[in-house]
Order: structure tokens, then sequence, then C-alpha cells
């Protein structure tokens, strides 16, 4: 799921005041992103099998260029998560970047490089490396792109088929805290005095920790499996699901990403004495290109990768520069990896939340649950199902259920029915109203990215033929001109 920046993060009430157009927002986003995302830059930039053949065809080409262009329009006025370019594009005209900034921390063509650290600016002064071309790289990078991906489907496979969250006792039971209870556990066997001085601390932190845990697992419990959630349940649980998960993303979140930079830099550090013979090169590409979760939980919108480079060829200032420049060159990486799988786990702690509640709320308000119990037996959890079933036979909601909040609500709907009256009878119905004016936004909204799109080709069209000149005619005393060719 992609990720949005941690700047455009509602709060809970909003979040819930937001919650019917958020899931109609993310019914039509998901697809259009990832349908958009494979023609874009995967068969537009050639990385997958039979691309380099489409992209022969004008038509596809068309389409390309059209999607481009339409999720330009996207990301300028719709606040659409940008997909970072491929690393070998300039990051300012989009063809193959040949130096890489230091101080700007982005890949520049010759030219680029030049307009921005030209004599008498601002930037002629930074530190400005040659990216090391293709030819000349030392070393096989196999692992570590793909790296977050391998470790992610480990842990699901561990989490999924080999660590057991529900017990018998599940529904029952007080507090599910195992972050909590390795802690206690750690903290008594250390010393048991400061165990005890803590111990009112962990039975609070434990209860934080069970809301937050209860809030993810009853999605499969309460909701999936049982069918006996309801929506006093899911608000009951999520504000202090809310408040663990920033206290998650402020303590945890920072360990892991130094330990996943420490790890990963390792690796990366490893792979450069690999020997690059044989197909080992190809073996790289085919890595890069299976590397989509920077793209999709926003670790690629912290910064561009830095490249593997020369040394600069500018002498330092004086030796406190050069040591900061020779530990900047050194920690580029690691720092790109902390910094960027830091701001991952956040969006992904915070998504991990709303996209729960969602999930949950979608299953209640909607018969969704025995659609994702038929997906779950397609992935052999058919068996895991049917046990989950017979252990929580016994628990259900008789007091506060979903039916008496529905029966609520409709004695509230009453009071706009007068106005539901006035609508033409197949459109009286929520679902069929919702999906009408869903379908109708779309549409709208698509026609007008269309009218955009078209008015931006027409602009530069004029601005090819000659209003650049104009628009950019500052009477100033050099103008850029070709190199002249040298025999």
């Amino acid at each position: 799921m992609p990720a949005k920046k941690s700047g455009g993060q509602s709060g809970p009430f909003m979040t819930l005041v937001k919650f019917p157009l958020t899931v109609g927002w993310r019914i039509i986003f998901e697809p259009a992103h990832l349908i958009m995302w494979i023609i874009v830059d995967k068969i537009g930039d050639k990385q997958i099998w039979g691309s380099k053949k489409l992209m022969n065809s004008k038509k596809v080409k068309k389409v390309v260029s059209y999607v481009k262009e339409f999720r330009a329009v996207l990301v300028d006025y719709y606040d659409w998560p940008k997909i970072p370019g491929p690393m070998w594009k300039c990051k300012f005209c989009g063809v193959r970047a040949e130096w890489w900034c230091c101080d700007c921390a982005k890949k520049c063509c010759a030219q680029c490089a030049y307009i921005q650290h030209a004599p008498n600016t601002n930037g002629m002064m930074h530190s400005v490396e040659e990216i090391i071309k293709e030819k000349e790289k030392k070393g096989v990078h196999f692992l570590s792109p793909i790296l977050p991906e391998v470790m992610f489907l480990c842990l699901a496979y561990y989490l999924i088929f080999r660590k057991t969250f529900f017990h018998e006792d599940y529904l029952t039971t007080q507090v599910v805290c195992p972050a909590v209870n390795e802690l206690k556990s750690f903290t008594a066997t250390m010393d048991a005095n400061l165990f005890y001085y803590y111990k009112n601390m962990f039975y609070t932190w434990c209860d934080y920790e069970d809301s937050f845990m209860r809030f993810i697992l009853d999605m499969w419990a309460r909701t999936v499996v049982m069918e006996t959630d309801n929506t006093i349940l899911v608000f009951q649980t999520l504000p202090k699901a809310l408040l663990y998960d920033l206290v998650l993303t402020a303590t945890l979140c920072p360990i892991l990403s130094l330990l996943y930079a420490l790890l990963l830099s390792s690796i990366f550090h490893a792979e450069s004495y690999i020997p690059r013979v044989g197909r080992l090169g190809e073996l790289e590409k085919w890595a890069e290109m299976f590397a989509v979760s920077g793209s999709w939980f926003g670790a690629g919108e912290y910064g561009s990768f830095p490249p593997e480079t020369k040394w600069r060829t500018r002498p330092m200032w004086d030796i406190i520069e050069g040591f900061k420049y020779v530990k900047q060159r050194w920690l580029k990486r690691f720092r790109y990896y902390y910094d960027s799988s830091l701001f991952a786990m956040k969006n992904f702690a915070w998504q991990l939340v709303v996209g729960t509640m969602v999930v949950r709320l979608a299953c209640i308000w909607l018969p969704l649950a025995p659609l994702f119990r038929g997906v779950a037996s397609l992935l052999g959890l058919r068996s895991l199902i049917l046990y989950h079933q017979q252990i929580f036979a016994g628990t259900t909601n008789h007091i506060v259920n979903e039916p008496l909040l529905r029966n609520l609500a409709a004695k509230g709907w009453n009071l706009v029915h007068m106005v539901m009256s006035f609508l033409p009878q197949p459109l009286r119905h929520f679902g069929l109203l919702w999906a009408f004016l869903l379908c109708l936004a779309v549409a709208a909204n698509a026609y007008f990215v269309h009218k955009i799109l078209t008015m931006r080709r027409e602009f530069f069209d004029r601005w090819f033929a000659g209003e650049m000149d104009k628009s950019l005619d500052f009477k100033q005393k050099l103008t850029l001109q070709a190199r002249p060719k040298t025999d």
C-alpha cells in the first residue's frame, strides 16, 4: 500500500469522519495506482519481460505517455503519491545521470550538473562526484535491493504458520501483550528490585499494548472467522491502539531502523567483493526490478538512493571540511538506509491501524467476511479457519451487537427519509447510492484530469514553438551554448 508522507496524516477524529470517503478512495486508488505503476514504471521503463517488444509499438508508447502525463496531473493536484524515478535517471531532466551531488543528494546529467553548480553560483562549492559506469562497477548487489521483501515474506510466514496468537482463551483473557511480557521477563532477570519498581507501569503498558494487539488480531478472530464484530467494539479499542501506535513509532521504529541499516550496509559492503562475471549482472537487474517496497511504503519518497561514485575532484577547504566529506561519503548508504527505513516503518505503522479499521468496518457494514474466508482458504488456511471457529464457537455478543446498532441507526435514518424519498427508487438503497455517487465522482474527476492534460499538451506545443525563448530571455550576458566538438 503506498504510503503518504507523515505530514499528511490526519488525527483520529478526522479519520473517522472521513471514513466513508476513505473507503471509496481506497477502492479506486489501490487498483488505479497499481495499474499506472505497471504501465509507466515497469512497461514504460522496460523493466519487465516482454516490455521492450511492447514499447516498439506506437500505440503502446502513446498509452504509456498518456498514463504518465495523467498521473503527473494527479500528483500535482490530487495529492497522489509520487513514485521515485529509476536510479539511472537525472533528477532534473530525465536523461541518464552521470554525476552525484553529495550536498544536494541528487543525481544529475552533465548539463544539469553544470547548471546547478556553475561558477559564481551557490552550488559551485558542493561536493560533486562522478557516477561509476555499469562496466566499471565492482561487486554484484543481488540481495541488498530485495532484502526488505525477503525479510517481510519470512516475517509473514513466521507470524502466520509458526507463531500462535490465538489460544482457546483468546476472547476471554484480559491482556495480550507479547512485547511488554518480554520486557518484564528481561527486567526480572536483570534485577528484581528494578522489576518491582516498574511493576505497576508494566501493567499500564500491557493494557495499551493489549488494545493495540486486539485491534489488529480481532480483524481475524471476530471479523473474518466468527463474524461477531461490531462498530462499537472497533471504536472502543481504537483510541488506545492509536496511542500505542504513536509510542511504537517513537521508540521501536528507530531501534529497528538502526539494526536494519547496520545489516543492509554490511551486506552491501560484502556484495562489493563479488566479481561481476557471467550472468551475475543480470541477477542484479532482476533484484532491482523486484525491489518495490521503497515505492509502496514510502521509503523511496525520502530521497534518492546514493549511487556508487568516484571521489570528488575538488580539493578540501581545510582539514575539518575534508574529514566531514570523508565521513559523509562512508556513511551515505547507512544514513539512507536508516532514514528511509524509519520513514517507511512510521508510515507502515500508521497505515496498519488505519487499514485494519477500514477492513473491520467494511466487513461489518458490507458482507465481505465470507469473501475473505474464501481467499484465506485458497491460500491454505482452511483448516486454521475451521479450528478457530471451533474454539471460539461459544463466544458471541448478546447485549451489544451489530443488529442492535443497525436498528438504532435505522431509527436515525428515518430522520433523513424525507430527503431520500425525492431520489429515484433504485438510488434509495444506501449501497447503490454510495456506488452511484462514487462512480459519478470518479468519472467527473477523470474528465477534469483529462482536460488539464490536454491544456498542458497545448501549452508545451506553444512553449517549444517559440514561447520558451521569449519567457526565458532575462537579458543575461551569457547564454548556454553547445560545447564545440574537438577533433
